[in-house]
């Protein structure tokens, strides 16, 4: 959530006159709050929510807020918005459109990171019921990027061995779905260590198959949190050598 709960009635009309009334070179400059706005009137106007959001997206210009993993404000407000028949259709163009798998797994995580999992989970298990190749491919490549990859081995591995769109989209997703599995492996035994070099070892090993599904955080158990900072520096690296590929 951005804002919800924290604006009168009055004031989110206030707003939303502001944001009307803006040509396109002054909207430019009021992105950032046009995204809260819409996340704010999710619940009681949806279509006026959807609506909002699209002109937004759609207008170049202006850095947006930066919230880490490559994720922005405009993740937050989409993902993070009260979940309704035009909300969903609106979430549902956003997955169809993105334009490669790293603009996939972003919009992926972002919807489990910002409260639409649910959605998410609903999306894979009805794509992955159809008769249809390419609704099939879209079910096991979603599913390859959700943090709860593990939920979705029967979707995963359905396909697997097919010819066509959606035999490949299963073996990249079940590349994907091992490599954030071994991740977690590596990066449990890290903060589990024993040794200085047993941390240092399963770190490096970890690297290798990482990306934004990792938490950055220590576990308050651990005996290796002054590593912290160090490890968030290898994590942020490996999701970018990961968006590269």
């Amino acid at each position: 959530m951005i804002l919800r709960g924290a604006t009168t009635p009055e004031l989110q009309s206030a707003l939303l006159d502001i944001l009307d009334q803006a040509d396109g070179a002054q909207f430019v400059w009021l992105k950032n709050l046009a995204f809260a706005v819409a996340n704010l009137i999710s619940g009681g106007s949806p279509e006026r929510a959807v609506a909002l959001l699209k002109r937004t997206t759609s207008s170049e210009g202006f850095v947006i807020l930066d919230l880490g993993d490559d994720l922005t404000l405009e993740h937050k407000a989409i993902w993070g918005a009260e979940a309704s028949d035009p909300m969903e259709e609106f979430w549902c163009q956003r997955l169809f459109s993105s334009e490669n798998n790293a603009v996939l797994a972003r919009e992926v995580l972002a919807a489990e990171r910002f409260g639409a999992a649910d959605f998410i989970k609903s999306m894979v298990l009805d794509l992955a019921a159809s008769e249809d190749s390419l609704d099939q491919a879209y079910a096991i490549s979603i599913a390859g990027y959700s943090i709860r990859s593990e939920e979705f081995a029967v979707t995963l591995t359905s396909c697997i061995n097919n010819r066509g769109v959606s035999g490949r989209a299963a073996q990249h997703a079940f590349s994907e779905h091992e490599d954030a599995i071994c991740a977690r492996h590596w990066v449990e035994s890290m903060w589990n260590a024993t040794t200085p070099e047993e941390f240092w070892r399963c770190m490096i090993i970890a690297k290798t198959s990482m990306d934004a599904r990792v938490s950055p955080d220590a576990p308050t158990s651990s005996s290796w949190a002054h590593y912290s900072p160090v490890f968030r520096r290898a994590r942020k690296e490996a999701i970018k050598d990961r968006n590269k590929e």
